[in-house]
């Protein structure tokens, strides 16, 4: 019986400890930010490190891409950024707008302007759905020795968006 009860009391003690995601207090729910960086070398050997928050994402990295998805299962795209390279050369960044532009098979409108990356003014394009003037997803174009890399908001929170984009580091 003493072992029953034991097992018991550890079970419970377990079951309400706290975890990384959330602190309880007076029956509330308290939600705790962790961010943890992420450092990676690309394959040209430039060091890309940015924050992500580590109780809701993940970083996956393909090739040079990388991708910073929900833990959570559902059923639509649980992409939230992403950050892509681009082996272009900086004059064919009119057509890689235009190329984003057009995979829609509705109207989108451009808005344009600037946004300060890794202390380097780079250009933000937001790719509105005329039909009902929704945000479709923006792509920050960022250019560091010739190569562009692309930095794709699937429509995240801005909290999250503005953190990520200021944690940007690319050497």
């Amino acid at each position: 019986m003493k072992k029953i009860f034991f097992i018991s009391f550890v079970f419970i003690l377990t079951a309400c400890s706290e975890n990384d995601s959330h602190r309880f207090n007076n029956n509330s729910i308290e939600e705790v930010n962790i961010w943890n960086n992420f450092t990676d070398t690309l394959t040209n050997g430039l060091v890309i490190s940015f924050e992500f928050p580590s109780y809701e994402t993940d970083v996956y990295r393909d090739g040079n891409d990388f991708f910073i998805e929900s833990k959570t299962i559902s059923h639509d795209n649980t992409n939230k950024l992403g950050i892509f390279l681009q082996k272009i050369t900086v004059d064919k960044l009119d057509s890689l707008i235009f190329y984003n532009k057009n995979k829609y098979d509705f109207e989108v409108e451009l808005r344009k302007d600037s946004i300060v990356v890794n202390g380097e003014k780079s250009l933000r394009v937001e790719y509105i759905n005329k039909n009902t003037n929704s945000l479709q997803y923006r792509i920050v174009y960022f250019v560091k020795k010739d190569v562009i890399f692309e930095i794709l908001d699937c429509n995240s929170d801005p909290d999250f968006y503005k953190k990520i984009i200021n944690s940007i580091s690319i050497k």
